[in-house]
């Protein structure tokens, strides 16, 4: 398979994430099926987020970026 390069600037998004998808650092986010709520610390280059769960200060998960929604309010 031959590689090729191109330049940045021929780079095009065709199709944004939803926001309701997209999470960052500090985001307040809840468990899809309804579990406590968090704040993500991280997310890694596989759309897996790190979250710190606010009922227990000192439990984290690494979980995929779909397990989650922002929590609005």
């Amino acid at each position: 398979m031959e590689r090729r390069s191109f330049p940045m600037s021929e780079l095009r998004i065709i199709a944004p994430a939803p926001p309701t998808t997209l999470h960052h650092p500090g985001s307040m986010v809840r468990l899809n099926s309804g579990g406590p709520v968090g704040v993500v610390e991280a997310v890694d280059e596989d759309d897996h987020v790190a979250v710190l769960w606010l009922v227990v200060p000192t439990q984290r998960s690494i979980l995929p970026m779909q397990c989650v929604s922002k929590v609005i309010g």
